[in-house]
Parts: C-alpha cells; structure tokens; sequence
C-alpha cells in the first residue's frame, strides 16, 4: 500500500513492522514490492517483524515468509515473530522465530532482549497515534 517510497540502502537493514501480522500477506506483499523494484538482492537487507495474539499465526507467518524464501532461494536480512497483544506490554510477548543473516556488518541484537520489544513497542504507538499516513506505514 506504501511501499513504493521504500529505499533499500546497503549496509543498513530496512525495518518493518506488522503489529497484527496474522498469515504474513502484508509482508508478503512488501516483499514482493520490494523485489520488483529493487531486485531480489535488496531482500537481504530487509529486516521484517511480525506480531500477533494468536500462537498459530505467530507460528505461521516465519513459516510462511522463510519457505517463499527458500522455494526461490533469496536471503532474508531478518525475520522476528513474537507472540503477543501488541495493545500490552511488550514484557509479556514470547519470541516464536529470530532469523538473522550471519554475515550481517552489525548482528541484531536477540529478539527477546528487552531494548528490541522496547522499541517495536515505541513504533507501533508512534505510528499508531499519528494519522492514518502512519498506521499504513507499519504495514
């Protein structure tokens, strides 16, 4: 939906959020934007988190996201599942997968440390308290 001002600089990793991720489509979707507009190399710095309430959605998006990589075999800069109200502490969310690329310069740092819930937590309200521009931006 907003993807198209999407830029992809090396050798930062783009972040994006979904606080309601269910199956993963959105961020199917911006993948594939991505894909089409910068080519399938820029997916290896793309780093996509995804948060949902329900334990088998938060199962089936990395599912979902890392066999549509590996069926194409394109590398995925990061992927973060949490399990989790995002309307509630960010304390409380479990982490269900953390990818990272190995040969990232920077390693992320661990899904469940208390900075990175922190600040998904912060982007999500930052969004979420602007206008509708900024609720479409998490997606």
């Amino acid at each position: 939906m907003v993807y198209d001002n999407v830029e992809v600089e090396k050798p930062r990793l783009v972040r994006i959020n979904d606080p309601t991720v269910g199956a993963g489509g959105m961020l199917l979707a911006a993948l594939n934007i991505i894909h089409q507009k910068h080519g399938p190399e820029s997916l290896a710095w793309v780093s996509l988190t995804g948060i949902d309430i329900d334990r088998r959605c938060a199962r089936m998006f990395p599912v979902q996201v890392l066999s549509g990589l590996f069926v194409h075999q394109f590398q995925l800069g990061e992927l973060v599942s949490y399990r989790g109200n995002t309307l509630g502490d960010p304390a409380e969310w479990s982490t269900v997968c953390h990818y990272s690329r190995r040969d990232l310069p920077e390693q992320p740092k661990p899904a469940d440390h208390p900075i990175v819930k922190k600040a998904v937590a912060e982007a999500i309200i930052k969004h979420t308290t602007n206008d509708t521009t900024g609720q479409l931006a998490l997606f």
